[in-house]
């Protein structure tokens, strides 16, 4: 039988959008913040997502073993920081910046608004290796 068409083939619906848990920068000890998540694609070599960070939230520093990471701002601000060396940049609407597989990095609002970004990462697999996961020397 032939494949349906593109009009005959089923659609599906959005992914539903989860809830993660973030740093929020502050005098205090580190408490933690909702960002919302929603996976666009999910394969064993790519992962998309739309990530949405309150006003003045931080990432984690990390790195990843394999792969690279693609971000590109939808809305508000999305300051990505990277060390080795140590570079910042503040991306608005419609930029995009990429951090390279091994370099530790994190991302974070550096406005007073919610902001969101598209996160594309890949090829490869995914592991999110913080300073706490990485082995002493």
């Amino acid at each position: 039988m032939p494949d349906p068409t593109p009009s005959e083939k089923p659609r599906r619906a959005i992914p539903a959008l989860r809830t993660l848990r973030c740093l929020r920068r502050g005098p205090d000890p580190p408490n933690t913040a909702i960002v919302t998540e929603q996976i666009l694609l999910s394969t064993s070599d790519a992962l998309v997502r739309i990530l949405t960070l309150a006003p003045e939230e931080d990432g984690q520093w990390h790195r990843h073993s394999e792969i690279d990471d693609c971000v590109v701002c939808l809305r508000g601000a999305i300051r990505l920081e990277s060390s080795d060396p140590d570079e910042s940049i503040v991306l608005q609407p419609g930029e995009q910046a990429r951090v390279d597989v091994g370099r530790r990095h994190r991302v974070s609002n550096p406005s007073s608004q919610t902001s969101s970004y598209v996160l594309v990462q890949g090829p490869g697999r995914y592991d999110f290796l913080t300073d706490q996961s990485l082995p002493q020397p």
